[in-house]
């Protein structure tokens, strides 16, 4: 993962700040043993599940930087390293992970939840807000990079001459791969978020249903965005395809009334079968997502994903 072409600045930021982040994390958590025992397993709880959601989101760049290689690669030969390298080494990810580092952080220092009345313990704001600085960066790469790759895919597909009928299937599924992979990530980072949001000092009923909304919207963005146009430019193809299909067999049917007078009618209707069974064929090809076929599944799951945290907090509150 290191060494992943095109990649240094992102990995050498990335792991520097998730280093620092353990140890903010260990100081933070040995503050809280200190003036807050009671809540240190909480709060345990609550930064592992941070911690761990940036080292996956470090790992999901490196484990789909050579898939995402390959796939610019296959779009154009020799395009795989510099794409990578405007993909990973763009200022403008540094510019995302300070904006989103500095929203939360920023969030949680004008709440200053350990200052509350319910806890009167404001030695512990500071320590929270710099893990939190520290424990996003690499998060704020990784949504910075998605962006970056966003808009390289963009720019790939739309130079493609893209068909529904011969549909480009192994570019599609690995396109699709990586954006399902992807997907699936950004919604079980933001399940475990929650969960220590949960049971962390960060608590208040309005910040977990904000948090769920935002979180299943963010979640359907990362399934959707990058499939749009793909399947906005397939169904377009395909309609004109079916267009086609159906002025040559109107042209057949006229044919074949004149040829049933000659005695052709036989050649006639077996070009017909042939149109109706291509017309069939093109009618059942998805062109969401596009790759030529459904995947129930996979959006299934992203749903239910998506939707787990309300589904958390409603059995939490119950008492369950």
């Amino acid at each position: 993962m290191m060494f992943l072409p095109g990649s240094k600045g992102f990995f050498r930021v990335g792991p520097i700040a998730l280093l620092l982040a353990l140890v903010a994390a260990v100081f933070y958590l040995v503050r809280v043993g200190n003036i807050a025992p009671e809540r240190s397993t909480q709060e345990a709880f609550f930064v592992g599940t941070l911690i761990a959601n940036s080292a996956a989101a470090l790992f999901l760049a490196g484990a789909l930087g050579r898939q995402v290689g390959g796939f610019f690669e296959m779009m154009s030969p020799g395009s795989g390293g510099p794409v990578l390298d405007r993909i990973f080494n763009q200022r403008g990810n540094l510019v995302i992970a300070a904006i989103l580092t500095l929203l939360i952080a920023g969030s949680v220092w004008s709440i200053a939840p350990w200052s509350a009345e319910a806890y009167a313990k404001p030695g512990l704001d500071g320590p929270l807000v710099i893990l939190l600085l520290l424990v996003n960066v690499p998060i704020g790469l990784a949504v910075g990079a998605l962006v970056h790759y966003w808009w390289e895919a963009y720019r790939a597909w739309t130079g493609e001459d893209l068909r529904i009928f011969p549909l480009p299937r192994k570019k599609l599924v690995r396109y699709t791969m990586i954006n399902t992979t992807t997907t699936v990530t950004a919604a079980v980072i933001a399940c475990s978020t929650f969960l220590g949001l949960r049971v962390s000092v960060l608590q208040p009923d309005l910040a977990i249903i904000v948090f769920s909304v935002v979180s299943l919207m963010l979640v359907g963005a990362t399934y959707v965005v990058p499939l749009f146009s793909l399947s906005t430019r397939l169904h377009l193809s395909k309609h004109d395809l079916l267009g086609e299909i159906e002025e040559e067999l109107a042209h057949c049917f006229q044919a074949q009334h004149a040829d049933d007078l000659q005695g052709k009618g036989d050649q006639v209707q077996s070009r017909v079968d042939g149109l109706l069974a291509y017309r069939e064929t093109v009618r059942n090809m998805s062109t969401f997502p596009p790759n030529g076929e459904y995947s129930f599944t996979t959006a299934a799951g992203v749903v239910i994903l998506a939707l787990l945290p309300a589904f958390i907090d409603y059995i939490l509150s119950q008492g369950l």
